[in-house]
């Protein structure tokens, strides 16, 4: 699978939804809006160091990452404390909270009680950071 996406991707911006009563969707004449969003700039990521990944599991159901999701992740070594990240820990691909102990060794948390921390034996590299959760729906 190819991330492509034409950074000029711009989608008319109809307006708020409500969840948790009946509205109704927007009436014909309230859709017609000058506003736009262009999608690059809503997803916050650098299209060029961009990645998609399917979601293998459920140790981040927690995070609202879920099973078969896709994840949209920026490559890149600035990252931070408790960022999402695409991991390798001893040799091992995964998705965790990147998390600092209180003795300064870093470890990887699932957000999932069940799914136990990982610290590493060897190494622990960050690869990337999850930027968005993609979920298709039907």
């Amino acid at each position: 699978m190819r991330l492509t996406l034409n950074t000029n991707f711009i989608l008319p911006f109809v307006g708020s939804m409500h969840a948790g009563k009946t509205v109704g969707f927007p009436n014909p004449s309230e859709e017609e809006t000058s506003e736009t969003i262009d999608l690059a700039d809503l997803l916050q990521v650098d299209m060029y160091a961009a990645k998609l990944f399917r979601v293998r599991g459920d140790s981040m159901m927690e995070a609202g990452i879920l099973n078969e999701d896709i994840l949209l992740v920026e490559s890149t070594d600035k990252w931070k404390f408790d960022d999402i990240v695409i991991a390798e820990i001893d040799g091992e691909e995964t998705v965790k909270y990147i998390r600092k102990r209180s003795d300064g060794k870093l470890f990887l948390q699932a957000a999932n009680p069940s799914v136990h921390d990982m610290y590493p034996q060897e190494y622990l590299k960050v690869k990337a950071v999850v930027k968005s959760v993609i979920r298709r729906y039907g």
